[in-house]
């Protein structure tokens, strides 16, 4: 077994251990110290705990795949979340009363971020510590998930109060096109959405067919070209089958196809943020060293927060890795506000992984590991 300790992730923050198993398996593991105040009620810190590991396990192990040419099997990434009394990579106080700020902060309690590591990381829960809601909905760095929050509920209207337009495709061959008539309608639609704080809102694009390729078709065009405009928000296509109407034989095909794209509601988006995040999950993502995608740090004036999401866009690079577009982005990966583990959230692991291993008594080929999964 190959062991190396107390490593700081390329990004800026995130500390852990990483042990190189004989048999195939990297476990990577960090080791926390609970925290409590005097006078607070907290009914069984060591559930939480083993509750806080299944839920990484869960998420986490067995998602990542390594592979080098010097091995002769794949390296399948484990993680493990350690309670220590001593030598912690980062504490964890339980901290009365919950609100927007509640969840794990790189920060010392009570102050404004100013750097992270040992002793600079603390979980806030309340008003009761062991309430499941709590626990699982607690926030991020210096509060940043109420920022996610308030995006939901924010109108989810573009800047001319359009929530959803319907689009006309002409048929051309095989192929679909936006028709010219519904071009501009659609164009200040995808404009209204980049202008307003509509941009971390969801968008779907509804299209129905008969036929499964034809509906499939009509979705993608719609998306293609919304994408084309520069809209980044995440887009979920319902490309629907209907069941056939009777056609009379050699009758033409409908030239003409409408589809609907609309903006996620604020119900919707409330439901799927507090159904799909599981926090303690993603809180994890960043003690490896991940940032948000959900906010971009830029306007941040701590220095290791802020670079940490350009950091990553490196390392991502580095490894051949496809980057995440970090610009308060709302979608499915768990560095965001849903359960996806991408190929870019094995950055600072692959980066650790090649550190060790290229050192005695291995002395791989550096620069040598691949990503096999996920892909």
């Amino acid at each position: 077994m190959d062991t190396r300790n107390n490593i700081d992730a390329a990004t800026g923050f995130g500390k852990f251990d990483l042990q190189l198993v004989r048999n195939g398996v990297l476990n990577v593991n960090i080791k926390v110290k609970m925290v409590v105040p005097g006078g607070m009620y907290f009914p069984n810190e060591g559930t939480y705990v083993r509750d806080w590991q299944r839920r990484i396990n869960e998420m986490w192990s067995n998602k990542l795949t390594f592979r080098h040419p010097g091995l002769q099997r794949d390296i399948v990434a484990r993680f493990n979340v350690q309670k220590v009394l001593a030598g912690e990579h980062f504490t964890v106080y339980i901290i009365n009363g919950y609100d927007g700020g509640a969840g794990l902060k790189f920060a010392a309690p009570n102050s404004d971020p100013a750097n992270v590591g040992t002793g600079n990381l603390y979980l806030a829960l309340g008003p009761a510590s062991n309430n499941t809601h709590t626990q699982q909905n607690a926030g991020v760095i210096g509060g940043v998930r109420q920022h996610a929050l308030d995006n939901i509920r924010n109108p989810v209207v573009t800047a001319t109060g359009v929530d959803f337009v319907d689009v006309t495709l002409d048929r051309n061959g095989n192929a679909w096109t936006v028709s010219a008539g519904s071009q501009a309608t659609l164009n200040t639609f995808c404009a209204d959405i980049m202008g307003t704080g509509v941009t971390g809102q969801p968008l779907y694009v509804h299209g129905a067919s008969g036929l499964q390729d034809k509906a499939n078709a009509l979705v993608n065009c719609v998306i293609n070209y919304i994408r084309t405009r520069g809209v980044t928000n995440q887009i979920n296509p319902n490309a629907e089958k209907l069941s056939r109407k009777w056609k009379a034989p050699g009758t033409a095909h409908k030239a003409t196809a409408t589809v609907r794209v609309e903006i996620e509601d604020v119900a919707t988006a409330y439901r799927r943020y507090f159904g799909n995040y599981v926090v303690t999950s993603h809180e994890f993502g960043h003690l490896i060293g991940l940032p948000d995608e959900y906010l971009d740090y830029s306007g941040f004036t701590n220095a290791t927060i802020r670079d940490s999401q350009p950091n990553w866009d490196n390392l991502c690079t580095k490894w051949h890795l496809a980057q995440r577009n970090w610009h308060t982005q709302f979608n499915d990966s768990i560095m965001s506000i849903g359960t996806k583990v991408y190929p870019s959230h094995a950055a600072t692991l692959i980066e650790a992984l090649d550190a060790m291993t290229s050192q005695a008594p291995n002395a791989l080929a550096a620069n040598s590991w691949t990503l096999v999964s996920p892909t």
